[in-house]
């Protein structure tokens, strides 16, 4: 993602598109990150007390998973 221009009413309108990416962590959350930013970390082990946030409880029971990239649509 990039700069895109819009043009409304004749007029260009500068618009600057974010790059969001969701990386799921090796025996941990997954976090969202935003123009390379981590902006929150959400649970995949299902036994947070914060849920759908990451508290830590994967290190605690013994989550495993791999390391993976989740697609986000465009």
């Amino acid at each position: 993602m990039g700069l895109s221009i819009n043009v409304k009413d004749g007029v260009n309108v500068s618009q600057t598109m974010v790059k969001v990416e969701i990386k799921a962590t090796e025996n941990g959350p997954s976090l969202v990150m935003v123009d390379g930013k981590t902006v929150t970390a959400l649970c995949r082990c299902g036994s947070s007390n914060n849920k759908p946030y990451c508290d830590g409880t994967h290190s605690k029971i013994g989550f495993k998973a791999k390391a993976t990239e989740v697609k986000v649509i465009e």
